[in-house]
């Protein structure tokens, strides 16, 4: 010590320094607001906050709107991101640049394979390269070109380097390249939609202002009307040929249960009969019209320029004098509208929506004072004249049904055009013609709504349709003046309501999607305490209707995914498991998914790597593959909420492939004599149950390994009897205890009997499979639909849940041999709602089959039995999905049963997976 010694002794070595900070020269995560630029949220305040501008009001009023315009289009200008954030740009930099870094050596080594002397690579000069530089260039070419050898050796080894970059440098990284991409496009996907939480997918939509919240009265409407649900029934229409008697067939509603549906989707025009508008413009956009055989436009634009011409010709031959006044000359040529420009032959492939009159007009009937059909060409077409009937008359609730706007393609923003090819058919003298798609921008997509427009004006546009919503439609996103504002309809509007309260979210409009999770977690807890006070006893007056203690049940399928756009079908499946997985967040008691159809084939085999049968083509995609891997991490991200319960047994069917048609050999033209053999008649398909616990309980054995979550690695635990996955964060969970006993031969061979027995006719006796080996379906079978015992489980676990969301069919529903599992879960789940016993064993669901619960001794009956619970009551059901809701009725359940059915077709399923819906973003949000 410095002081103890005393004399100002100084201590050995050098005393260390604080090394002073850096000057920081630039944030890169400083926020917009530390520079002083507003962000659009303030902006859209100061608009509205009306600020001075300099002269009369309606200068002023101009003024804000054309600021206004501007503003919202920098803002949808500025959504669309920099290509360098593209998570494939640094990829494709990177292939590009290993490209280019090969190709100096290809070019070496193929002179040297013609004996050619090697010369450098001379880069280019850069612009504005000084004379002494330029000088240098020409020098170095000039040397270079000394090296070159004979020229019909330079003209070979030149085609030979061609054909080698191709083969050797593009093909192979370009492969790489692809394959890659294709894996971080769909990491990239899942984990962007992963990253969402259930409160930020909808309080986007419900900060929107509906037609509740304001004054509709005097007003001129437009209604966007959906018929989305009648899409698969016109894709059948288009697939057989099209035509106008064949798209009247979709208006005809012969169905009564179809027909008040249909009602119901017109109900959205009649509460707005209710604030008395002047009119009311109902659009729909349906089906997607044939590509254009020609530009109309400029055709039309060129048959008036023809005509004009003609015109000039006929009067400088006759002398007509310039002078004259127009009574002595003939009426001059009109200029063609353009806005009709091969409007008629588009909709030669479009479902006009004039059949929809008469039921409008039975719907309306005694609150529209007329509902008329108004085609394009009146409404276009003389449209200073339908503005002034439409807006200007003084009579109220007038209706008028618009020509299907699917006929225009600035409304739609794309157009397909017939094209000559490049390359004709020579043999038939006649030009080929190839596919064009061209994107329409939106400059000319506002300018055709600001001519269209010119004379309606609409004030306001009701958003009304789900299926229009998802695309941005010019009338519902464009800005131009005088765009109409756009509000929520009511189906909207209850479509969202309905679904939070069915599957009880405790989501509202008002609130910030900042800080969703912690308010998702809040919002769970106070749940859990307000559920244990009035299980106390406390608290039964606040909380009138508390939440049962239960887990909550939903139970996934459907399939196409090996039909054409399987992989992009399956993705989009994938994107909904991992958000439905979230309601974990929600749920106290657990949530629980049970997989069936095609989707827990896609797991079975590509994330537990069970043999499963046939696949198809997407599992030859290493990227699927990983795709799914990652689905699988990303559900049990969370924690240990979610158990995801898979098929215990499946019905198989044989596949056969097309055997390979023999070759003549031309040179071999003698042919036995003789009678040709008679066709033999291919043997039925074959068909088993294959049971799965043998297979699950092999995987169980082994550490399956998901990926990482906060730093500890994460293990899939298999529960083989129970069929049930759970995840295992940072230690390997046990292997499962040893399998009970086999049961008796003898009551084995009964069940096979018996299962003969009721296999259906024209098909192969099927075959049960009770091996627990772990060999899975055979490498011949594809899996059709679940088995007995999956059903039975289903069941059970229906009996202790507290509501069950649906979505997706568990088999192959187009055939009725495999609709068994569907109509079996149906059934239950009518039971489960109705609280009645199934009329057949006189048994209520829940209740476990003997089949299925003899696996052990008869000793175990007393722990079976202790086992037994009560039925939980039921809360709910939910049922989303287009497909889903059509195969209802079809299968025999009853909508009116369950709680919520979605009649927003892809809507809300585009909704959930966290894409937004353009159509509903562009309405006007609440103050």
């Amino acid at each position: 010590d410095p002081a103890q010694q005393g004399g100002g002794a100084r201590p050995r070595g050098i005393l260390p320094c604080r090394k002073p900070a850096p000057e920081v020269i630039f944030n890169h995560m400083a926020s917009p607001a530390a520079f002083q630029v507003p962000d659009a949220r303030q902006m859209e305040r100061a608009l509205a906050t009306s600020p001075n501008f300099a002269g009369s009001e309606p200068e002023k009023a101009k003024l804000k709107a054309e600021l206004t315009l501007d503003m919202n289009r920098a803002l949808r200008s500025a959504q669309k991101g920099p290509v360098e954030r593209s998570p494939l740009y640094h990829l494709a930099y990177e292939t590009i640049t290993e490209i280019v870094r090969s190709i100096p050596g290809k070019v070496k080594s193929t002179r040297r394979m013609y004996s050619l002397q090697e010369y450098p690579f001379i880069p280019p000069l850069n612009d504005g390269a000084s004379p002494a530089e330029e000088e240098s260039h020409k020098s170095e070419v000039e040397a270079r070109t000394a090296m070159l050898g004979e020229a019909e050796k330079e003209a070979e080894w030149k085609e030979k380097l061609l054909s080698k970059i191709g083969t050797d440098i593009w093909a192979p990284r370009l492969d790489t390249f692809s394959g890659m991409a294709d894996e971080c496009s769909k990491l990239t996907r899942l984990r962007k939609c992963a990253a969402l939480s259930l409160r930020e997918r909808f309080q986007p939509y419900l900060d929107r202002q509906d037609i509740d919240s304001i004054e509709l009265g005097g007003s001129l409407l437009m209604y966007e009307l959906d018929l989305s649900f009648l899409k698969p029934a016109l894709d059948a229409a288009v697939a057989a040929g099209g035509g106008q008697a064949r798209f009247e067939e979709l208006f005809a509603f012969e169905d009564m249960d179809e027909r008040e549906y249909v009602k119901t989707k017109l109900q959205g025009v009649m509460t707005l009969m209710e604030s008395s508008p002047v009119g009311v413009l109902v659009v729909v956009h349906l089906g997607r019209p044939a590509p254009d055989e020609m530009d109309y436009e400029a055709a039309v634009l060129a048959d008036y320029e023809a005509k004009v011409q003609a015109a000039a010709e006929a009067a400088a031959s006759a002398d007509v004098d310039p002078d004259a006044t127009d009574e002595q000359s003939e009426d001059p040529l009109e200029p063609p509208n353009l806005l009709l420009a091969g409007v008629a032959e588009r909709m030669k492939s479009l479902p006009s929506t004039q059949p929809l009159l008469e039921l409008l007009q039975e719907v309306l009937e005694g609150a529209a004072t007329s509902v008329e059909f108004v085609p394009h060409d009146v409404w276009l077409g003389s449209a200073e004249a339908f503005a002034e009937k439409a807006r200007n008359d003084l009579t109220e609730n007038k209706v008028f049904l618009l020509e299907n706007f699917a006929a225009f393609p600035e409304e739609l923003g794309e157009q397909r055009m017939m094209v000559a090819a490049e390359t004709g058919t020579e043999d038939t003298g006649t030009a080929a013609k190839t596919l064009k798609y061209i994107r329409v921008p939106w400059a000319r997509r506002e300018a055709w709504a600001a001519r269209a427009f010119a004379h309606l004006k609409p004030d306001m546009l009701v958003q009304d349709g789900f299926a229009s919503a998802c695309t941005a439609l010019t009338t519902q996103c464009g800005y131009w003046l005088g765009h109409p504002s756009r509000y929520f309809g009511l189906q909207i509007e209850a479509e969202f309501v309905n679904f939070l309260d069915a599957i009880q979210l405790p989501f509202r409009s008002g609130k910030s999607a900042q800080s969703s999770r912690e308010e998702d977690f809040a919002a769970v807890k106070s749940s859990a305490t307000a559920a244990a006070k009035t299980d106390e006893g406390e608290g039964e007056e606040e909380n009138e209707s508390p939440r049962i203690s239960a887990p909550l049940l939903i139970v996934l399928g459907g399939g196409g995914f090996s039909g054409p756009g399987g992989e992009e079908i399956l993705m989009q499946k994938l994107e909904l498991l991992i958000v439905l997985s979230r309601l974990a967040r929600h749920e106290t008691d657990g949530l629980i998914i049970h997989l069936g159809g095609e989707l827990a084939v896609v797991i079975l085999g590509l994330a537990l790597d069970i043999p499963i049968g046939i696949l198809g083509p997407f599992s030859l995609n290493p990227a699927m593959k990983l795709a799914v891997q990652e689905t699988v991490l990303e559900m049990f991200r969370d924690g240990s909420a979610l158990t995801l319960e898979v098929p215990l047994d499946v019905n198989c069917q044989e596949v056969r492939l097309a055997p390979k048609e023999e070759i003549e050999d031309p040179k071999d033209k003698k042919k036995p004599k003789g009678k040709e053999a008679a066709p033999t008649e291919p043997e039925p398909l074959q068909e088993m149950v294959v049971d799965l616990q043998g297979a699950l309980r092999k995987r169980a054995n082994e550490p399956i390994r998901i990926g990482m979550v906060e730093g500890e690695e994460c293990y899939l635990k298999i529960d083989p009897e129970a069929a049930r996955i759970t995840m295992s964060v940072g230690e390997v969970p046990p292997p499962p205890p040893p399998p009970p006993p086999v049961q008796n031969v003898e009551s084995q061979e009964g069940e096979l009997a018996a299962a003969a027995g009721d296999a259906p006719t024209g098909s192969a006796p099927v075959e049960h499979n009770f091996s627990q080996e772990g060999g899975g379906v055979p490498p011949n079978f594809a899996v059709c639909d679940i088995g007995t015992m999956t059903m039975d489980l289903l069941q059970k676990t229906m009996s202790k849940s507290r509501g069950v969301l649906w979505n997706g069919a568990l088999g192959r529903v187009e055939e009725e041999r495999f609709q068994a599992g569907t109509r079996s879960f149906l059934a239950a789940l009518t039971v489960r709602i109705t609280g009645e016993e199934d009329e057949d064993t006189g048994a209520a669901v829940g209740d476990v089959p003997e089949s299925a619960s003899q696996n052990g001794s008869e000793g175990d009956g007393e722990e079976e039995e202790a086992e037994e619970e009560e039925e939980i009551e039921f809360e709910f059901s939910a049922v989303i999905g287009r497909d889903s809701r059509a195969i209802l009725p079809r299968l025999g359940m009853t909508p009116g049963l369950i709680s919520f059915v979605s009649s927003s077709g892809e809507g809300l399923m585009q909704v959930l997976r966290g894409e937004p819906l353009p159509g509903l973003m562009a309405c006007v949000e609440a103050s």
